[in-house]
């Protein structure tokens, strides 16, 4: 496990600039074991998640904090009932941690005729790591009064993403709105 090696120091004082650039020097797709390890000793702070607090009357807000060709690392912001369309991560393994609020996930599975039915529902508080493999499907939204703040991390970074329409039944091609921001 060469590779997570590079995590199991403890918190850095550079802080989180400091781990993402330990992370690029992976130079490689991570897999569940390293999103977790990533997410649960990533020295997080409200200061340098500041600027990436953002959110939108509409619909959830999506802030690029940073990505490579490996990986991207995102802020997502929810106002009280948005949520996500059902999906899945298309080639993506995913983490998501809880940074404020309690996040709603909502699993399916397919039946042998290609219908989609729930099969789970799970409340995420702060800290709490959520891990999804690339065909897991489900929906995340905000049921709660306050706001709701989660840190997503994707390796490979998700250019696109089945999602499905329960009505119709059948998934439908989703481009991935937001480009890796290669800054930092």
């Amino acid at each position: 496990m060469e590779t997570l090696r590079l995590f199991e120091h403890a918190r850095h004082p550079s802080g989180l600039i400091y781990w993402l650039s330990r992370m690029a020097r992976l130079n490689q797709k991570l897999g569940l074991e390293q999103i977790q390890v990533f997410l649960q000793n990533a020295p997080l702070n409200q200061e340098e998640l500041l600027p990436y607090w953002k959110f939108s009357g509409s619909h959830y807000h999506r802030n690029p904090i940073y990505g490579n060709e490996h990986f991207e690392l995102l802020l997502f912001c929810w106002h009280r009932q948005q949520s996500s369309s059902i999906h899945n991560h298309h080639g993506s393994h995913y983490g998501i941690m809880v940074i404020q609020g309690t996040a709603t996930e909502e699993r399916y599975a397919a039946t042998a005729q290609g219908q989609l039915i729930s099969t789970e529902t799970r409340d995420f508080k702060t800290g709490p790591i959520l891990l999804n493999q690339a065909k897991d499907i489900h929906k995340i939204s905000n049921q709660q009064q306050e706001d709701l703040v989660t840190l997503h991390l994707y390796s490979p970074p998700m250019r696109r993403m089945d999602c499905y329409n329960l009505e119709l039944e059948t998934p439908h091609y989703a481009p991935q709105r937001i480009q890796p921001s290669m800054a930092h």
